[in-house]
């Protein structure tokens, strides 16, 4: 834009404009001056004058600097007797410029009128566009008018959405979009690299494939629901119907809901074999339907979303109701899963859920009997919120994103919600009260507001603590390294994780116990009348809670052994002291935790005032590898040929270390693995930085679970490992996605996701959990948003889990026709009995006799639909990894 320059000759009366154009040249940026002259019209108000430009411009903008009082002054375009208001500046401010932006005024006269004397004003500024700026403008306009009637043909055609069926648990919904990708030439697509992907026939359809082929990161992506009404906050279901013909490995990345989820079949691996972690490769033999089978999402859709590119920083996210979102199918390259076919997708579509509650699974917990819980939390999902920045945001209000998980709780049949209040040692979402203990989180309300949301769901709570001691610049977790307070046995740092070394706490310190239990008293103890928490959920991550071998923690364990006062290198050196000191320290550890348990139980905390404490030493989001000497890849399967011939295949591949599934149970090597100090290797200390879970030292103790790790079938296979686990507290197990962090090379930008099997077997690692630990408490550690893939089996699960009592169970052998049919019989007190049927194979199993204790009524417990009047046995259709718990009375 560029000022025109008002001159007295421009004027129909001079006289009432004095001193308001007497400063007019103040260069490309008036608001570095404050003008000096003020406007003082000959006459009082009301006053009016005309200015002639000369010719036609297209007015932008108008200046004011406003000095000081209140009063309306009135500018309009147009003609004598045809005039039309184009802005009122109404005077409020001091000294300071008041800019109309925005205006698209063609005219040659301007009206203006003081209708006051309340305001006084020192110069008014007047813009005009350049053509190349009334050209800018005309486009954008047409562009608003084009984008407007998308619009209004979209909320046309949204309200007469047809009706389709799904496929899916969800039957007959308003269907919004669909691609056909072996068709498809209508929606916006793209792949990557360019031509990659291509149609084939498979089982009679067409479909769009990836090939598995060199080492490149492949993907195709849709625009979906392009020039279709959308509206953030509301439920929607989308579908990929794709080919259970072969091993596939794809993940399929949703931007409208900032969910990306991995898809693996047959013989596939899914989680990658090379990142900075281990993915505890299990590749097993599972059957192929040889039909298409559908992913589902059920997720509401944000306010904003990224395109190709996932945003891990902050950056600005883009909305329009009509512009749609990118559906991403995409795969690493073939070395990192080299028995998949490549991705494969016949149909993509997009469904409104109305009425979504109609959905959500009404569970049918045992009555007067200690409930059992599911909860999950999330590793790299914040992203979508931390913003200060509300453009920069997918979920404009934080705390509505809380509350589309609890509704997808509610939808999936679980019943616990917690979430991340300390993550790697930082505060998230509440109020720390003094910024020098805790840094202040942006969004300190929010924890409230979920606390309150939690009631209203129905929900209870279990919030998550990664603990490294207070993050602040007077913390406890930046002094433990800076003045020397929490060191590892030789050196300054116990592991090569810098981010993570920034933050120490010594849990032998008394004083630490005193600031973790006002963390509670400011987190929990704070809400404990607005919801029902059950405990918490306690994790320090690499060298958050170390072994310290600091000279005050030294001290404190010659103090309280009766030692003569020792040097880091005289414990090193001295075996057997150093071997007292770890015992010593580990009960400190002990200590510690029912501390904490008994300051929770004395508050009132927990189901019926008995709070739980899990406890996680796994500090990272694979679970521990089965030790072998030397550095490997552990690869367990069931067709250890296969494998040990796949490790000839490529020079990267000759570290794999294959192990049949059936040795991991029978050896117990998985219980090794998670209860031996971590592998380590050159000066650094990693068993130190993570000391290693001691479940046998919490066998006698109330309240306090030692949290099992799990994830693959062979994690799940041993009952003798999970029996080391339980206590008279039950037993508490949490299933860990590794990250396969940015493994899309970028590609698609930052990149996270979980990886779970199809149908039924999705559940496998859930249901033997059961068949052969019984865990009372159930949770989930997700590497990125969470979610299932294939609802229905998640939902069935979920349902009949928590239909059962928190009481101890015991294997009743022979009670099944089937090998495979584990049973597992729950008696209570003067509430019948329960039983938790699984089928621990791969097949299904039709007409399995269960014998059943006496000759009462047999109910399903998740339904309370009569299965039998009486008798001793029934007959049960099983699923395979299928859970089934009946009631008998």
């Amino acid at each position: 834009m560029e000022q025109i320059s008002i001159t007295p000759q421009m004027l129909s009366n001079a006289d009432a404009a004095t001193g308001l154009f007497d400063e007019q040249g103040m260069g490309a940026n008036p608001t570095m001056f404050a003008p000096k002259t003020q406007w003082t019209p000959a006459s009082k108000a009301p006053v009016s004058f005309v200015i002639d430009l000369g010719e036609e411009a297209h007015l932008g903008k108008i200046m004011f600097w406003d000095l000081n009082g209140n009063g309306d002054v009135v500018v309009s375009s147009g003609a004598e007797g045809n005039w039309t208001e184009l802005l009122v500046e109404d005077g409020v401010g001091f000294k300071k410029w008041k800019i109309h932006e925005g205006l698209d005024a063609n005219t040659r006269y301007l009206k203006v009128d003081k209708m006051t004397d309340g305001a006084a004003y020192g110069e008014m500024l007047v813009y005009a566009y350049t053509p190349e700026g009334s050209a800018m403008v005309a486009e954008a306009k047409a562009e608003a008018e084009r984008r407007d009637a998308i619009i209004a043909s979209a909320l046309a055609e949204a309200k007469d959405r047809p009706l389709v069926d799904t496929g899916t648990l969800f039957g007959e919904l308003p269907l919004v979009d669909e691609v056909n990708p072996g068709l498809e030439t209508t929606h916006s697509f793209v792949d990557f690299p360019a031509g990659v992907s291509q149609v084939e026939n498979v089982l009679g359809k067409p479909v769009r494939v990836l090939p598995n082929e060199g080492e490149d990161v492949k993907y195709f992506a849709y625009q979906m629901a392009e020039n279709k009404y959308l509206e953030p906050g509301k439920p929607y279901l989308l579908t990929v119907e794709f080919p259970d013909n072969a091993p596939r490995s794809f993940h399929v990345a949703n931007r409208g809901g900032d969910m990306t989820r991995g898809i693996q079949t047959g013989k596939a691996l899914g989680d990658v074999i090379f990142t900075y972690t281990s993915t505890n490769l299990e590749p097993l033999d599972i059957p192929l339907s040889n039909k298409f089978m559908t992913f589902q999402q059920l997720f509401w859709l944000n306010d904003g979303y990224d395109g190709i590119e996932q945003s891990r920083n902050p950056k600005e996210r883009i909305f329009s109701p009509v512009s749609g979102f990118r559906v991403i199918v995409g795969q690493p390259g073939a070395e990192q899963a080299p028995l998949s076919k490549g991705a494969a997708v016949a149909r993509i579509r997009l469904f409104e859920v109305p009425d979504v509650e109609r959905f959500f699974v009404p569970l049918n917990l045992p009555e007067g009997l200690p409930s059992r819980h599911l909860f999950y939390r999330e590793e790299m999902a914040d992203a979508v919120i931390n913003s200060a920045n509300e453009s920069e945001r997918s979920v404009t209000n934080p705390t509505d994103w809380y509350e589309y998980h609890m509704r997808l709780m509610r939808f999936l049949g679980m019943n616990t919600f917690s979430k991340d209040l300390l993550e790697f040692g930082h505060a998230q979402h509440w109020d720390v009260e003094n910024p020098s203990w805790y840094n202040s989180h942006k969004f300190p309300h929010v924890w409230g507001e979920v606390v309150d949301l939690v009631q209203q769901y129905g929900l209870t709570l279990l919030p998550y603590y990664e603990y490294a001691g207070s993050t602040g610049r007077q913390g406890r977790g930046q002094r433990g390294k800076g003045d020397q307070l929490v060191m590892p046995l030789d050196g300054d740092d116990f592991t090569h994780v810098g981010f993570a070394e920034k933050n120490r706490v010594d849990l032998t310190d008394p004083e630490t116990l005193a600031e973790f239990k006002h963390i509670i008293d400011l987190t929990i103890l704070k809400y404990k009348d607005r919801a029902e928490f059950v405990g918490l959920w306690l994790r320090p991550r690499v060298a958050q809670m170390p072994m310290s071998f600091s000279d005050k923690t030294l001290a404190r364990f010659c103090e309280e052994t009766g030692r003569a006062k020792m040097t880091r290198k005289e414990l090193k050196d001295d075996k057997a002291t150093l071997d007292a000191y770890y015992e010593w320290w580990f009960g400190k550890r002990k200590e510690f935790l029912f501390a904490i348990y008994d300051y929770l139980k004395v508050n009132g905390v927990g189901e019926d005032g008995d709070p739980e404490l899990l406890f996680m030493a796994v500090p990272k989001e694979p679970v521990p590898d089965i030790f072998v000497r030397g550095n490997h890849r552990i690869v367990v399967t069931d067709d250890t040929e296969l494998w040990k011939d796949i490790s000839t295949r490529r020079e990267d591949y000759e570290n794999f270390y294959v192990i049949d599934e059936n040795d991991v149970p029978a050896q117990h090597l998985y219980l090794d693995a998670i209860t031996r100090p971590l592998k380590t290797w050159g000066s650094w200390e990693w068993h130190h930085a993570a000391p290693q879970a001691d479940p046998q030292n919490y066998k006698d103790t109330e309240g306090i679970l030692m949290v099992y790790p799990y994830n693959r079938k062979y994690t799940v296979t041993d009952p003798t490992a999970m029996d080391a686990f339980r206590n008279d507290t039950g037993l508490a197990m949490v299933r860990h996605f590794p990250l396969n962090e940015n493994t899309m090379d970028y590609v698609t930008g930052y990149f996270v996701t979980d990886f779970e099997r199809v149908g039924t077997y999705q559940m496998m690692p859930e249901a033997l959990a059961v068949a052969n630990g019984d865990p009372w408490y159930l949770g989930y550690t997700s590497g990125h948003v969470f979610n299932r893939g294939f609802p229905s089996y998640a939902r069935r699960f979920n349902a009949n889990f928590l239909a059962l009592p928190a009481l101890p169970s015991r294997v009743v052998e022979g009670a099944a026709s089937h090998e495979n049919v584990v049973v597992r019989e729950i008696k209570t007190d003067g509430k019948g009995t329960y039983l938790a049927i699984v089928n621990t194979g791969v097949e299904p199993l039709k007409s399995v006799q269960v014998k059943v204790p006496g000759n009462g009524r047999v109910t399903a417990a998740a339904t309370g639909r009569v299965v039998s009047e009486g008798g001793k046995s029934v007959t049960l259709d099983l699923d395979a990894y299928e859970l089934q718990s009946l009631h008998i009375q």
